[in-house]
């Protein structure tokens, strides 16, 4: 889980203790069952990196936004504006934006997050997984 206040400098990323074990790291049923439906082939570590992936992913959505309102001196309508004319699209702007008249406040909805995670962001998963694969094979 991913923690974030806007304006906060520090995001935490929390593993759950249900998820460890004497050993480490051993959550085997994060399997298929996720919420972002990324289908899992590997051993639990594989699926640790995949879990970090998603994680850092919320980081960096979240330092994007962190970053618009910076530029706009915390005004969530002009960070939407900014956010917008850089290029981002709406499916990325309704994770964190709700507009209410012609103004924009700060509305987090991680259900939209993940659903953005399903679209857009399996392959920077797969490709965590694979460098992971990678190193093992030249270590």
């Amino acid at each position: 889980m991913t923690q974030w206040v806007p304006g906060n400098r520090n995001v935490y990323i929390l593993i759950n203790e249900n998820v460890l074990d004497a050993q480490g790291f051993n959550f085997s049923e994060v399997g298929n069952n996720n919420n972002i439906y990324y289908e899992y082939h590997g051993d639990v570590y594989e699926r640790l990196v995949g879990m970090l992936m998603h994680e850092a992913i919320h980081v960096m959505h979240y330092r994007q936004i962190q970053r618009a309102l910076n530029a706009t001196h915390g005004n969530m309508s002009k960070a939407y504006e900014y956010l917008k004319k850089d290029g981002y699209t709406q499916d990325f702007l309704d994770i964190f934006f709700e507009g209410v008249d012609d103004k924009q406040i700060f509305h987090f909805n991680p259900d939209r997050e993940h659903i953005y995670m399903l679209k857009y962001d399996h392959g920077a998963i797969s490709e965590a997984i694979r460098e992971y694969q990678m190193f093992l094979n030249f270590r």
